[in-house]
């Protein structure tokens, strides 16, 4: 098992009913340049998520403020029209490539509570097995997983070469095992997505989420 890692802060935007293209992300990104952002919009169901770390003046700032957040990133008038989400986000624990996640096009995410007697083996279960155990399909560059403010109270998410590595045959073997057999009973609430990332023109997505 890895050491313990510190925890780092993220600022995740969510954007429910939205879809996002990449023009839409390069014009939000100009009122962020001093910030990196990490923006993708769901496959299957119109959301757009946008990951902000809470590194630098700036990043810090947002995290404690999301408002400035709002107005800097979304046009004008935009908060007052969408349905929108923000969460603070502490992320646990990280396996992979900090610098060829970002470039990946496909990010994965799956979202759980679970009782409170399970919290515990939960958490357990991720950082000893879970994570170790998907950071390993080939494919799947970086994995990590947060603790939110709200609820769903614990996301994951992976950064992956292609979307056919999520559900294939080393990651369905991956997560094949008594423990997580056990564990899973206990979801409450679970919810998975699949996102492509809006690369910029650098082609890369940012620092914040990869690997949710």
């Amino acid at each position: 098992m890895s050491a313990p890692q510190t925890p780092e802060p993220v600022l995740l935007l969510q954007l429910p009913g939205v879809r996002w293209s990449a023009s839409d992300a390069q014009r939000s990104r100009q009122g962020l340049a001093d910030v990196e952002v990490d923006i993708l919009t769901a496959v299957s169901q119109d959301e757009t998520w946008v990951y902000v770390p809470a590194t630098g003046a700036r990043g810090r700032e947002m995290f404690e403020d999301p408002t400035v957040l709002l107005t800097e990133m979304l046009p004008d008038g935009a908060g007052e029209r969408f349905e929108y989400r923000i969460r603070r986000l502490l992320r646990l624990h990280t396996i992979g490539d900090p610098v060829a996640g970002p470039q990946q096009r496909w990010h994965y995410t799956s979202q759980t509570d679970v009782p409170v007697e399970t919290d515990d083996e939960f958490n357990r279960w991720f950082d000893e097995e879970h994570l170790p155990g998907l950071a390993a399909v080939p494919g799947t560059v970086r994995a990590s997983r947060y603790r939110t403010d709200g609820s769903p109270r614990y996301l994951a998410g992976y950064d992956l070469s292609r979307a056919e590595v999520q559900g294939g045959g080393a990651w369905s073997a991956a997560v094949s095992t008594p423990w997580r057999d056990r564990i899973h009973r206990e979801f409450v609430g679970p919810r998975r997505l699949m996102f492509e990332r809006l690369l910029d023109d650098r082609g890369t997505g940012g620092s914040g989420g990869s690997g949710a």
